[in-house]
C-alpha cells in the first residue's frame, strides 16, 4: 500500500468508517483505497456504485467531492443503512440516492455516468452474470469514463456455490478469466494491481507465533472464521500491510485483483 500510494486514501476511509461506527477490513482496506485513488473524483462526476451493501465509501466520496452519487444493491435491506450514511455525512437526495438494481439489467440510460465501481461484487453474480454486468456498466458509462472492478483470484478459475465467509455464489478469477470475462470491446484496461501472498519467511513467522490458534490454516482464513475481523478490526490495516503483497505482475500466489478500465 505504501509503494502504490494507497495509504493516504485508506486514512480518509478509516476516519469516515470510525465516524459512522463501521469496521475496516483486511482486503477492503486495499480495494476501497484503490478505487478512491484511481477513479479521481471531482464535483462534476456522476458516480454509480454497484453492490453498495453497507459500504461507507460512497458517502465519503459524496462528502469529499460533492458529486452526484447513486448507490445500488438488489437487497432492499441496505436502503436503511445507506440512508443513515447519507444523513450522517451531511448529504441529501439531490446528490446521494439508493436504488434497487440488477447489475445485469440496469435501468439507466446510455452514457449517464462518468465513474462506476464494482468492489467485491461482480464475482457473486452467477452464470454469465459477470459478463452481462460488464456489458451493462459499459453501456451506462460515458466515453472516457472510468470503471474500477475488484475481484478475488486464484491460480485457476473456480466457481463455488458458497464459501465459509460468504453464504452464496462466488467465483475466483485467474488471469485468463479476467481477460475473457471482464474485458469488453469498448473498454481498455489502464491499470491493474494484484494481491499476492507475502514472503514465505513472514508466513512462517506468523504460523510459529500463532501456531496454537491457526495450526496449518491460512492466517487470513482464521481471521474471518474466528470473528477477529469484527473484534479486532482496527488492526486490520497492519495485516493489510504485512499479509498482502501488491504487484503489477502476479505470480502463482495471486488471490485478488484491482482493475481500472476506461471507455473508448
Amino acid at each position: 500500500m505504501l509503494d502504490h500510494g494507497l495509504l493516504p486514501y485508506w486514512w480518509k476511509i478509516f476516519e469516515h468508517s470510525k465516524a459512522l461506527e463501521y469496521r475496516t477490513d483486511i482486503f477492503r482496506n486495499i480495494e476501497d483505497s484503490y478505487m478512491l485513488k484511481n477513479l479521481e473524483f471531482s464535483s462534476h462526476d456522476i458516480y454509480l456504485d454497484i453492490g453498495s451493501g453497507n459500504s461507507v465509501v460512497p458517502s465519503l466520496i459524496g462528502k469529499l467531492f460533492k458529486c452526484q452519487i447513486i448507490t445500488t444493491d438488489f437487497d432492499e435491506n441496505y436502503r436503511i443503512i445507506q440512508e443513515q450514511y447519507k444523513e450522517r455525512s451531511g448529504l441529501n437526495e439531490k446528490n446521494f440516492l439508493f436504488d434497487i438494481q440488477n447489475a445485469t439489467q440496469l435501468t439507466y440510460p446510455d452514457g449517464l455516468f462518468t465513474k462506476v465501481s464494482l468492489v467485491s461484487t461482480i464475482e457473486h453474480i452467477p452464470e454469465n452474470g459477470d459478463i452481462l454486468a460488464m456489458e451493462e456498466v459499459t453501456r451506462v458509462l460515458r466515453q472516457y469514463g472510468k470503471i474500477v472492478v475488484t475481484v478475488p483470484c486464484s491460480r485457476e478459475y473456480i466457481e463455488q456455490p458458497k464459501t465459509f465467509y460468504y453464504d452464496g455464489f462466488e467465483r475466483r478469477y485467474d488471469t485468463n478469466a479476467i481477460k475473457t470475462r471482464l474485458m469488453h470491446p469498448s473498454l481498455r484496461m489502464i491499470d491493474e494491481l494484484y494481491m499476492c501472498s507475502p514472503d514465505e519467511n513472514l508466513t512462517r513467522s506468523l504460523r510459529e507465533t500463532f501456531f496454537a490458534e491457526i495450526g496449518d490454516e491460512n492466517f487470513t482464513d482464521v481471521w474471518y472464521k474466528k470473528g477477529w475481523y469484527e473484534k479486532y478490526s482496527d488492526i486490520s490495516i497492519l495485516l493489510s500491510l504485512s499479509l498482502i503483497r501488491l504487484v503489477k505482475d502476479p505470480d502463482d500466489s495471486i488471490f485478488g485483483a484491482c482493475l481500472t478500465f476506461e471507455k473508448l
